[in-house]
C-alpha cells in the first residue's frame, strides 16, 4: 500500500506493480518485477564477475570517495564510479571469482577538473613536492608545515587531500587504509598522528619531496585525491588506485579468468547481478 501524497510527490511504497520512491529530491516510480530471470549464461556469469568486484572495492572506501566524481551527488556519483569501472573491467579482462572480498584494481576512482602537480601516487607511496626548503629552516614534523609547503608549491588553505594505501596481509588479503587532512598552515597535529593509520615507522620532511611509504609494510597499491572548493562547488583531481604490477598478472592468466566466470553460475532465485541502486539495470 501506498503512503504519503501522490499529488504532493511525497509518496512511497507500492500501488499494484507500480513502486514509488524519492530520489534525488523527486518523486519517481518504476515497476515491480516479481519474477526476476537469471538464467546461468556465460554473459550473465562474465557480468557478474565484472561487476561484483566494482561494489566491494567501494564499500570500505565510501566515505573518502563519496561524490568523488567531480559536480554529482552522492547516489549519481556512486552509479558513476560503478558504471566507469565496470567499463575499466570490461575491457581490461579484470575479472575476480565470486566471493572475493576487497581487491585492489587500477579502478578510476575520481574525476574532475583540479590539477595537483604537487602530489603524486606510485604503487606504494604519496609523494609531495614543493620548491627546496631554504637551508637551515627548522622542519617541524607538522600537518601546518607541510601544508606551508604545499601552498609554495600551487596549494591553497582549505584544499583536502584523501589518501588511499592497500595493504597485503598474508596471502592475498587485502586491506585498505586511509588518511585525509585540509592544508591548514595553523594544525599542529603531528605527521606521525595522522600518518599513524598507516603504520608508516619513519617520516622526514626535506629538500623538494616528502614521501608517504614503508617498504616494510606489505602496501601494493596506493591513490591520492585532491579536492578545491571553488564558488562553492568542489573540484576534484583526476585519479585512479596504482597497483603494483604482478597483482594484475596473476588475475588475467586465462586459466584464472575462466575459473572466475564460472564461479558465477548461479541459482534461479539469485538475485540479478545487473540490478543495482533503485533499481536501476546497469548497461553494458
Amino acid at each position: 500500500m501506498a503512503k504519503g501524497n501522490l499529488l504532493l510527490g511525497t509518496a512511497a511504497n507500492s500501488v499494484g506493480d507500480v513502486v514509488m520512491y524519492r530520489r534525488e529530491g523527486a518523486q519517481v516510480s518504476r515497476v515491480r518485477v516479481r519474477k526476476v530471470k537469471n538464467p546461468k549464461t556465460a554473459a550473465q556469469s562474465l557480468q557478474r564477475a565484472f561487476f561484483a568486484p566494482v561494489a566491494k572495492f567501494y564499500s570500505p572506501l565510501s566515505v573518502v570517495l563519496e561524490r568523488s566524481f567531480e559536480g554529482l551527488s552522492r547516489s549519481k556519483s556512486y552509479s558513476k564510479f560503478l558504471k566507469t569501472n565496470v567499463d575499466l573491467a570490461r575491457a581490461n579482462g579484470w575479472l575476480l571469482p565470486k566471493g572475493t572480498g576487497f581487491f585492489p584494481l587500477p579502478y578510476k576512482l575520481s574525476e574532475g577538473t583540479h590539477r595537483a602537480p604537487y602530489v603524486y601516487a606510485t604503487t606504494q607511496s604519496i609523494n609531495f613536492e614543493f620548491p627546496e626548503i631554504p637551508a637551515g629552516t627548522t622542519v617541524a614534523q607538522t600537518v601546518g608545515f607541510l601544508s606551508a609547503q604545499l601552498i609554495n608549491a600551487g596549494a591553497k588553505a582549505g584544499d583536502v587531500i584523501s589518501c588511499i594505501f592497500v595493504k597485503e596481509v598474508g596471502t592475498g588479503n587485502y586491506v585498505p587504509k586511509t588518511f585525509q587532512f585540509e592544508v591548514n598552515v595553523n594544525d599542529t597535529t603531528l605527521l606521525a598522528t595522522l600518518f599513524s593509520a598507516i603504520a608508516v615507522s619513519t617520516l622526514e620532511v626535506e629538500g623538494e619531496s616528502f614521501e608517504v611509504y614503508d617498504d616494510n609494510q606489505g602496501y601494493v597499491a596506493a591513490a591520492c585525491i585532491v579536492s578545491r572548493n571553488v564558488n562553492g562547488t568542489w573540484r576534484r583531481t583526476v585519479e585512479k588506485l596504482h597497483v603494483k604490477g604482478g597483482i594484475i598478472a596473476d588475475i588475467t592468466d586465462a586459466d584464472y579468468k575462466a575459473a572466475a566466470i564460472a564461479s558465477y553460475g548461479m541459482n534461479a532465485g539469485d538475485a540479478n547481478p545487473l540490478v543495482y541502486l533503485d533499481g536501476d539495470t546497469l548497461k553494458g
